[in-house]
């Protein structure tokens, strides 16, 4: 168990105060509501015999109460709100790490199963650290306690009342492995279960422009019944400890006060004697009956901490700390760079070099799929080439930490993501608010009269993924994005794709003049983006099968004459009125 658990101890130990004065406080509450019986066997005793008053032992009994009380409550206190710091702790490491992984993991990760980790998992975690373990501490002390104590009244009737308990300690260990693999497999169906609402919500517009509501239902009524019937296997591998443990303790007790009134009437024990260890036995009884549902906790405890672990193992990005180079050689370089995306056979760039000098404006063409966006995804380091080497100013590009190499280089992915927010918080996105640039990213976008059409201007929530936006605001407000870090290096993935012709050329043209002293890198397939670059490369098949300037290549390259010709086609039907 102690193996399972390890690596939660980082983050108990800067809590291990809390739980620590959290345990002493149980210790004395245990300890008062141990007391409690032996002032009521004198108080029996004195009512028997007619020897006296009881009204002091009647005080007694309830400051022994209300002393328990506050130390119950205390030791609640300190450990619950200490697990609940916990469980905050290790859902902000969960997530971190999340944030470091490899952008290829992501992709084959499924997102529903990871969201219900985070938060149905670290919270069977809470509740091991927290309830589990406050049950667990007292029932070691209520029954290590109560023993010795019983011994102490009668030593015989102890080992009558103590016989059924090997038994439920045999109970509860053929249950654990079990509880085990139910809480297991009921984990696994709940990530299935969160990965298809998941899913559902992102595919909603599909899902009803096709009219596949009912399939997808049926779909999720499979998952559902899944995790129903996962539950109910847990239900079923645990319900019955309560029944058993309950009658096996319960024949004890029936036993007790059998063979103790004999005792009582024969002498050999007083009435407050059985009395006494009446309620010793009924503070045995619970903790024992209880056990089950500490069992569960420590079940679900482990499977969740095993299904956390699985995430942990998967192995992070490194985190390089060179600062950026001095602006000296080529802005960006690949050497002989290749990447296969997991699972296909065939790689999506293959022996890529290309030299991106500082400053101008550069362009990557070439037909859909000839993986333009994976030489960017490569050059920006979302993902890391297989073979070959990449570098900025000379320097490798593993080498440049990732503060260094956002601040220097952004990249406007075709679709970009817009967290439901303000359209300034989407522009300023975490960095400090200033309208000033806010407006100046927006007008070098063209999105500068859209958003003063708004009802509230920036202040204008975007909705969920930018949903309010039309398809060309989404990618000029990723633009202005872009442009509010004031990068070194501007790539531009598409991110012209939604806008018609007039439209992207003059964006191109208010960002070329204003990356006059600075690098764009405009990647298209449409050649007419790229008429007045100062060098283009043409990709193909995944690799670079030409380089020069719009003309040369015009000239030159049957492949690119046919790409712009399509595109001027397109660019003329969209001009016609």
């Amino acid at each position: 168990m102690i193996r399972v658990f390890r690596p939660l101890f980082p983050h108990l130990r800067p809590h291990a105060k809390s739980f620590a004065w959290g345990f002493v406080a149980l210790v004395f509450s245990v300890a008062l509501q141990l007391a409690g019986p032996q002032v009521l066997s004198r108080g029996v005793d004195a009512v028997a015999s007619g020897a006296g008053s009881v009204s002091g032992l009647a005080v007694l009994l309830a400051g022994l109460a209300l002393g328990q009380a506050g130390f119950r409550f205390a030791s609640r206190r300190l450990v619950l709100a200490a697990s609940r710091r916990v469980e905050h702790e290790l859902r902000m490491a969960y997530v971190g790490h999340l944030l470091r992984l490899p952008v290829e993991t992501l992709d084959t990760a499924r997102r529903g199963d990871l969201v219900s980790r985070a938060l149905h998992d670290i919270q069977d975690l809470r509740l091991f650290l927290g309830a589990g373990l406050l049950n667990l501490c007292q029932t070691v002390l209520v029954a290590t306690a109560t023993a010795v104590l019983l011994c102490r009244i009668h030593p015989g009737l102890t080992v009558v009342a103590l016989a059924p308990f090997p038994a439920i300690a045999w109970i509860v260990r053929r249950m654990s492995p079990r509880l085990h693999q139910r809480f297991l497999a009921a984990d696994r169906a709940a990530g299935d279960l969160a990965d298809r609402v998941h899913e559902t919500l992102t595919a909603v517009r599909v899902l009803r422009a096709y009219r596949r509501e009912a399939w997808q239902q049926e779909r999720f009524q499979r998952e559902n019944q899944a995790l129903c019937a996962a539950r109910e296997r847990v239900v079923w591998a645990w319900a019955g400890v309560f029944p058993v443990v309950g009658v096996l303790a319960g024949l004890g007790h029936v036993a007790v006060l059998g063979l103790g009134g004999y005792w009582v009437y024969e002498g050999s024990l007083s009435l407050g004697g059985l009395v006494a260890f009446s309620a010793y036995l009924a503070m045995l009884v619970w903790p024992m009956v209880a056990l089950g549902w500490t069992l569960s906790l420590f079940q679900r405890g482990a499977a969740a901490m095993g299904r956390l672990e699985e995430v942990r193992a998967w192995p992070a990005e490194p985190e390089p700390t060179g600062p950026l180079p001095r602006a000296e050689g080529p802005c960006l370089e690949a050497e002989g760079v290749s990447y296969g995306y997991p699972g296909s056979r065939e790689p999506a760039v293959s022996g890529v070099d290309l030299r991106v000098p500082e400053g101008g404006v550069w362009a990557l063409v070439g037909p859909t799929g000839s993986g333009k966006t994976t030489v960017v995804s490569l050059l920006a380091r979302l993902r890391r080439p297989q073979t070959g080497r990449i570098s900025v100013h000379g320097v490798p590009l593993h080498e440049v930490s990732d503060e260094a190499l956002r601040r220097h280089l952004a990249v406007v992915p075709q679709e970009d993501f817009f967290f439901s927010d303000t359209v300034a918080a989407n522009v300023c996105l975490g960095r400090p608010r200033d309208d000033a640039r806010i407006w100046d990213a927006l007008g070098l976008a063209g999105l500068a009269d859209d958003v003063e059409a708004l009802p509230r201007g920036l202040d204008t929530p975007v909705g969920e993924g930018g949903v309010t936006l039309s398809g060309g605001q989404r990618q000029r407000l990723g633009i202005a994005r872009a442009v509010y870090g004031d990068p070194g290096v501007l790539v531009l993935d598409g991110s012209l794709s939604n806008l018609d012709a007039r439209t992207a050329r003059a964006v191109i043209g208010r960002l070329r003049e204003r990356f006059r002293d600075r690098t764009l890198l405009v990647v298209s397939h449409r050649a007419f983006e790229v008429e007045e670059a100062d060098g283009v490369w043409f990709l193909a098949g995944g690799r670079v099968v030409a380089f020069g300037r719009h003309e040369d290549l015009w000239d030159d390259l049957a492949a690119y004459r046919r790409l712009y010709r399509e595109e001027a086609l397109r660019r003329e039907l969209e001009e016609t009125p």
